[in-house]
């Protein structure tokens, strides 16, 4: 089945077939395994000129902690557009204090820690802030992504 989303189309074959749905869960938990195990072997840590150089201009496939996927854009003069298969939302996105920032107009949005796992995939883990005050990475993941198209 492909979802098309304004001018995006993703196949999404997890949500089309009613033989696939017994396997769509187990599926979902092996991805969010597997992530789970990523996030204890987090990459390079990223710094704000190294997100802002690779993140403008570009469009990230990624999938949450959670199984959920999801597709962003992020343009050059800062604005974002968000899709998943419930939707989608616009905003702003920017680079602060070495985090990935991305804040919507209709749903909740935050700033996210980034490490590089190879040339072309990436993994985002929320600011949360410590007992001391200062903000670090949470011990969850929050999305495994990778550039799927350049502008």
């Amino acid at each position: 089945m492909d979802i098309v989303i304004g001018s995006l189309r993703k196949t999404a074959l997890f949500l089309s077939e009613r033989r696939t749905k017994s396997i769509a869960l187990p599926v979902t938990a092996a991805f969010a395994m597997i992530l789970t195990a990523f996030a204890a072997n987090a990459g390079q840590s990223m710094n704000g000129s190294e997100i802002e150089k690779t993140f403008r201009s570009v469009t990230l496939d990624g999938i949450y902690g959670d199984g959920r996927f999801f597709s962003e854009t992020y343009f050059d003069d800062g604005t974002i557009r968000y899709h998943e298969a419930d939707g989608a939302d616009s905003g702003d996105w920017s680079v602060r204090e070495d985090m990935f920032c991305t804040f919507y107009e209709g749903m909740e949005g935050g700033c996210f820690f980034v490490y590089r796992e190879g040339a072309n995939c990436f993994i985002f883990f929320a600011a949360v802030e410590s007992a001391g005050g200062v903000l670090v990475p949470d011990d969850s993941l929050t999305a495994h992504v990778q550039v799927s198209r350049t502008r």
